[in-house]
């Protein structure tokens, strides 16, 4: 079963669109080598409209938005077919091929770790919208014929074609439409498990077989799954319907940045809602080293896949220490996912921070995005300017063989300003910049 109501305990035998609520079973995917095939059919390469949803728990992020494939069914020679990737700190992409050339829709980082989100990816032939737990997150017009990924194999945590990238998480509920899905449809029929028989839908693979070697295809049209490199372990639990979720990012204040802690520094902690639903009258709670826990409350409201900051009313003195231990947490009734409700940073003030130790970066069709996050001071005044220092080495393999560009942005309040860009010289280090 899919779909889990208070009336379970009473009506423990009734079913739902004629599915009995019986089992509840996903497909973990190591991150390694696991993926799912499924083999080219007509039916999956629909030309007029396309709608693919597939409920989704991530361990890790991929460094980029297209580096771990929920479902891929896309090839090249011309660029054809179309997918749904996960990556950049829980960004989604719903792509597919117009003209033979990749059109893309992605959201923001509004996804979390260790939690259950429905994604839908939606083609009417003249825009492509990308949903996350039934609300529409994003939305591009698009013209132009669809080129379906006809002679392409199917994968569920990979990519048929540029191999490697692969899905570190948990998967249930894959759904393949040749329609348009409507908001209503969509969020009407999420959390249900379907018969098979609805229209449009031609290919649907609910995982609760439990065991063995392959997943049936519900739908009717033999688009059976092959489970390959994956063993038993990979059977788990299903999805659970979305609920209130709030979580921590991290210790706004004090910054990291600075020349030494004064006797009124202000905490502040930043707090997200990773859920649909607007939140409001939660805890909110910071400890520093092994002293009290103080707690306050969030009185504002939340909206869904927003975040905070959170200032706390009183400052408090941290004159004379060089290192503090903060931890910051929420707590929320009924939150769905503990995992994320607190994290302890250890802050040291420098005015030397390091950004990316020796992180080794893939260039070219395996490149990747890097994030850090850094919390500024409220007051700039004592600074004059703030210098980037950059150096490239070649990591134990050698560098890329060929020039490759990159570049950094700060990212703030949702907008990308651009402070380098640079091309590697032919497979040789290079930096010193400043």
């Amino acid at each position: 079963m899919k779909k889990i109501f208070s009336l379970l305990i009473v009506l423990c035998l009734t079913t739902v669109n004629g599915v009995l609520m019986a089992q509840n079973f996903a497909l973990h995917f190591d991150g390694a080598n696991d993926k799912i095939g499924v083999l080219d059919n007509a039916v999956l390469n629909p030309t007029e409209a396309l709608t693919i949803e597939v409920w989704m728990n991530a361990d890790v992020w991929a460094g980029s938005i297209w580096g771990a494939c929920l479902l891929s069914k896309q090839g090249t020679g011309p660029d054809k077919g179309f997918g749904l990737t996960v990556g950049e700190n829980g960004r989604v992409e719903f792509t597919h091929s117009v003209d033979q050339s990749w059109v893309a829709v992605n959201t923001p980082q509004i996804l979390g770790l260790n939690t259950w989100y429905h994604i839908a990816g939606v083609y009417d032939g003249s825009s492509m919208k990308l949903y996350v737990n039934g609300i529409l997150q994003s939305q591009v017009d698009v013209s132009g014929t669809f080129t379906p990924g006809t002679g392409v194999v199917m994968n569920f945590g990979d990519n048929p074609t540029w191999s490697g990238r692969r899905f570190t998480g948990t998967m249930d509920e894959i759904r393949i439409w040749n329609v348009a899905r409507t908001d209503a449809e969509i969020q009407q029929n999420m959390t249900v498990e379907l018969t098979g028989s609805e229209a449009g839908l031609v290919g649907y693979w609910n995982m609760n077989e439990g065991a063995g070697t392959t997943i049936a295809d519900i739908s009717g049209n033999g688009n059976t799954g092959t489970l390959l490199n994956m063993d038993a372990t990979a059977w788990v639990g299903g999805f659970t319907p979305p609920g209130n979720d709030v979580g921590v990012l991290g210790i706004a204040a004090p910054s990291v940045i600075g020349s030494g802690f004064t006797n009124e520094e202000v905490i502040k902690i930043d707090v997200k809602n990773f859920s649909t639903q607007e939140v409001t009258g939660f805890d909110v709670s910071y400890q520093i080293n092994d002293g009290e826990m103080v707690t306050e409350t969030f009185q504002d409201v939340l909206p869904p896949f927003t975040s905070a900051i959170y200032i706390f009313s009183t400052p408090v003195d941290l004159s004379g220490q060089n290192e503090v231990a903060i931890t910051g947490s929420v707590h929320l009734e009924g939150d769905g996912s503990p995992e994320n409700d607190a994290i302890t940073e250890t802050i040291s003030q420098t005015n030397n921070f390091m950004l990316f130790d020796h992180e080794q970066h893939n260039y070219g069709s395996s490149g990747q995005v890097h994030t850090k996050f850094l919390y500024m001071p409220d007051d700039l005044t004592g600074y004059s300017q703030i210098l980037l220092h950059a150096d490239l080495e070649c990591p134990a393999g050698g560098c890329d063989p060929w020039d490759q560009p990159a570049l950094l942005n700060i990212l703030k309040d949702g907008y990308a300003n651009e402070i380098v860009r640079y091309i590697t010289p032919f497979g040789v280090a290079c930096g010193g910049w400043v």
